[in-house]
């Protein structure tokens, strides 16, 4: 298993690529000072040859607001054109309840823990 990571001043994003799935684990909040950084992470990780899916694990994050909405949403259908599948896990009951209101959690695939 490989780790990768991203350093912004509010955010460490260990990326763990796995025999067909990368895990993003973002820390902190997910909102517009730190959303580049996961932004670039996740297109990476889904535009990566070397798994079939991309598995991105909530569980450190303690706020999401629109642009980290939208980050998902970006890794989302680059993953549909990739024809990778793409999960979110271990998602917090505030950010649970961000999805449902953006009825997010009926489009995207939600787990509760990270797979392997």
């Amino acid at each position: 298993m490989q780790t990768l990571l991203t350093h912004s001043p509010s955010l460490m994003t260990p990326v763990k690529t796995q025999q067909e799935a990368a895990i993003v684990a973002p820390k902190g909040a997910l909102n517009a000072e730190t959303v580049l950084a996961f932004n670039q992470q996740l297109n990476h990780a889904v535009l990566s040859s070397r798994h079939s899916s991309l598995v991105v694990d909530l569980q450190d994050v303690d706020g999401l607001d629109s642009s980290g909405v939208m980050a998902l949403v970006g890794a989302f259908r680059l993953a549909q054109t990739a024809n990778k599948r793409f999960l979110l896990c271990s998602v917090s009951q505030s950010v649970r309840m961000i999805l449902e209101l953006t009825r997010l959690d009926q489009v995207l695939e939600i787990i509760e823990s990270p797979v392997g």
